[in-house]
């Protein structure tokens, strides 16, 4: 079976598996690790693949793995299976101090597999449009991890992280719409791909893909915590688990961080760097400013 299909249906099995384990803590640590060296594995196979040179596709380049993908992928394999690994001792502390149940223990055990399997699926899309849906899926399946204890303060955060995740996401579905009706029927091949779109930038209109950066930045940079989408933060991370602030911050934020980086290069091929270079400056200063004035 191709290496690609493995990703995509090895992480969901284990998050299915995890979830009709039994209720015996022991069992559960013992599958957790297990399950995570499998699947960081499968996605370490398949990103050396990418290094010695292989060229990953499946269903006609819908989905594909290329050089700028592989190093996310890396990214989700060893941070997963580091923050994985912690995360047994972790809910073994909460719970021995109540702040948990040992079914609450299971379900984010394998909600940890859902997320796992989002974030890869969002890193393999050649589709444009399911690429936006997979990162939009990561705030589905994370969310949970956030919320976890079921009290006030985690369940208002975890409220707070999908509504304004979900809001600024919009933004990108909006530049995903507009950079398809801009290419459909002016490009070779399918407008939908990223491979063809960024191929043939060159023959798009420039005011269009200029609009269309603008959007995805709005969009894309709600989810990577670039400044002023950014409030959902600081409540997440200071009301979910620390193995869920680890995955979000390690690995989640990157994922969306990818998803700009291929409107970067689409918008950059067909309109050249000067605009897309301006705006990341201005963003990225405008990030800067804020969290310094919030740390004094």
């Amino acid at each position: 079976m191709d290496i690609l299909l493995l990703i995509l249906i090895i992480p969901f099995v284990c998050g299915v598996v995890m979830f009709v384990m039994p209720l015996h803590f022991k069992l559960l640590q013992s599958f957790h690790i297990l399950l995570s060296l499998i699947v960081s594995s499968l996605l370490l196979s398949a990103v050396s693949k990418v290094v010695h040179g292989a060229e990953l596709s499946a269903f006609d380049n819908f989905i594909f793995l290329d050089s700028l993908g592989a190093i996310f992928l890396s990214l989700i394999a060893i941070t997963g299976l580091l923050v994985n690994i912690y995360a047994t001792t972790y809910m073994k502390w909460e719970l021995e101090d109540g702040h948990v149940s040992l079914k609450e223990v299971k379900n984010y055990f394998a909600l940890s597999f859902i997320f796992t399997w989002t974030m890869s699926l969002s890193v393999v899309c050649n589709n444009i449009a399911f690429m936006w849906a997979a990162i939009e899926a990561t705030t589905l399946a994370s969310v949970f991890l956030v919320s976890v204890k079921k009290d006030q303060k985690s369940t208002e955060s975890g409220y707070k992280y999908i509504v304004l995740c979900s809001i600024g996401l919009a933004f990108a579905l909006y530049a995903t719409i507009l950079l398809y009706s801009a290419a459909n029927g002016k490009i070779d091949g399918d407008a939908m791909l990223y491979t063809n779109l960024i191929a043939n930038a060159g023959n798009l209109d420039s005011m269009a893909l200029k609009l269309v950066f603008i959007f995805a930045l709005i969009g894309f940079g709600t989810k990577a915590g670039l400044a002023p989408t950014h409030t959902w933060l600081p409540d997440v991370h200071a009301e979910g688990p620390a193995p869920t602030s680890a995955l979000l911050s390690g690995v989640l934020l990157k994922c969306a961080m990818l998803g700009l980086i291929r409107y970067y290069a689409i918008v950059a091929n067909g309109v050249g760097f000067d605009f897309v270079q301006s705006v990341m400056i201005i963003s990225g200063t405008l990030t800067l400013f804020i969290s310094s004035f919030f740390l004094i």
